[in-house]
């Protein structure tokens, strides 16, 4: 209770908030809010409907303080007008809001990538809800002020695994359900006079989600007009929301294999921003560079496509790796250490890449110590050049950015290296269809753009 006492003394205050306006993916300009010590920790904050204005805007500065952390204000009305002007099938809010905040982060020069916090009133209430029921694994955790399980004036949301919104599309009305689990904590603050989002009915939806938190406030209604009245509730729900997500940070470090796991065991003693998929009985390893979001949905469907097919994957988390520009030297030099420990297998070794990844992997293989160390190379969406950092502009720009690295140059080089090549048949920018005819290299071509359909 005495640390509770000096974080909620400290949230009131406020002290030294800094405010600064940055342009960022989906909404444009956005006020970010930045304490003295911000911690390295970043909180995507998404008001109501009212936009960016009110009661809001000291909720979001008691949050920075309070966290602490840098708290980004973004406005529910232009996310969702973004998401009404997209020409895709549905709207998924969580893959929206991680790229929000790894440009945040990106910008204001975080030593490192961290998984955002997300804390949304109203609306944006419901929307934290459905980022972290369609991939909570992207989120250190949410809290939801005023939470109502559903969405008007809104495209359908993409379904994933149990999260599958009903959809009314008559009144463009979309209906969320109660997922099974959230991998995070999700903390629900709920007036006891909120008539709009009723107790008793938010009450029934959390009990069907396990790690939801709800907490009820007397005299609070669906405006939070009195901080008196919420102000403790929320400075609690925060803390105990950030003591959550460095209990669950701590219990995921990697640990010491087990016997019998001594691949696992030296590749975590590699020490890099590894992603395993180990098979038991496998018939190849696959060593691969992600995208530059990260381990994505994308990246996780593919390794788990080629385990069902006996192919074990190692995977470097470029959003963790590149964060920092990475001399393309050093890139090989990792890259032969894993080839090292793999080779210990006797098994055939693939290499691959999605997107930056796709883009990084030719140019590092073609090196006399890497050629013939690889049974064949998968590529996916592969653009025009190679850059060894992800940079803000990856998400801010609509078209790629030559660099010195001509990924088509460097994947003819590799000469009898059998290379698949697949992309979207929309996709401008990709290399798959300049290789096609030539020797060894199988190129397919999919419904859409860079993203496939999705």
């Amino acid at each position: 209770m005495i640390a509770f006492a000096i974080l909620a003394a400290v949230a009131a205050l406020h002290p030294a908030i800094q405010e600064r306006t940055l342009r960022l993916p989906i909404v444009g300009e956005a006020t970010v809010y930045v304490p003295p010590d911000p911690t390295d920790r970043a909180i995507l904050f998404l008001s109501g409907d009212g936009g960016w204005s009110k009661g809001v805007l000291d909720m979001a500065r008691r949050a920075a303080a309070g966290a602490p952390a840098v708290v980004a204000g973004l406005s529910y009305p232009r996310l969702r007008e973004a998401a009404r002007s997209s020409r895709g099938p549905c709207w998924y809010p969580a893959g929206e809001l991680e790229v929000i905040g790894q440009s945040l982060e990106k910008q204001l020069q975080f030593p490192e990538y961290t998984r955002p916090f997300l804390i949304g009133y109203s609306s944006g209430a419901t929307l934290v809800y459905a980022a972290l029921a369609a991939s909570s694994e992207s989120f250190s955790g949410g809290m939801s002020l005023g939470f109502c399980p559903d969405l008007e004036g809104v495209p359908p949301l993409c379904p994933h695994d149990s999260f599958r919104p009903a959809y009314d599309a008559r009144r463009k009305k979309a209906d969320l359900p109660p997922v099974p689990e959230i991998s995070c904590r999700w903390e629900v603050l709920q007036g006891l006079s909120d008539h709009t989002c009723t107790p008793e009915a938010t009450r029934v939806f959390a009990a069907a989600v396990r790690g939801a938190q709800v907490t009820t406030m007397a005299g609070v209604g669906h405006g939070y007009g009195n901080a008196k009245k919420w102000g403790e509730a929320f400075d609690q729900g925060l803390a105990d929301t950030v003591r959550a997500a460095a209990e669950t940070e701590v219990a995921a470090k990697p640990r010491p294999a087990a016997a019998g796991t001594d691949l696992e065991r030296d590749l975590h003693a590699l020490d890099l921003p590894l992603v395993l998929r180990l098979v038991e009985r496998p018939r190849a390893i696959l060593l691969f560079i992600s995208g530059d979001g990260g381990w994505s949905n994308f990246d996780k469907t593919l390794v788990q496509i080629l385990a069902e097919h006996e192919v074990s994957t190692v995977a470097i988390n470029t959003l963790k790796y590149f964060w920092h520009e990475k001399p393309p030297d050093q890139v090989a030099a990792d890259l032969k250490k894993l080839v090292e420990v793999c080779r210990r297998s006797d098994l055939p070794l693939l290499a691959g890449g999605y997107s930056f990844g796709a883009e990084v992997m030719p140019v590092v293989l073609d090196r006399p110590d890497l050629k013939g160390v690889f049974a064949g190379l998968i590529l996916i969406s592969p653009g025009a050049s190679a850059s060894f950092e992800v940079s803000m502009l990856d998400w801010l720009r609509t078209k790629e950015k030559a660099t010195p690295y001509k990924v088509a140059d460097h994947a003819r080089a590799l000469e009898g290296l059998p290379i698949f090549c697949v992309a979207g048949e929309r996709d401008q920018e990709s290399i798959c269809a300049a290789l096609r005819g030539e020797e060894q290299r199988d190129i397919v071509l999919l419904p859409g753009a860079h993203h496939f359909s999705g």
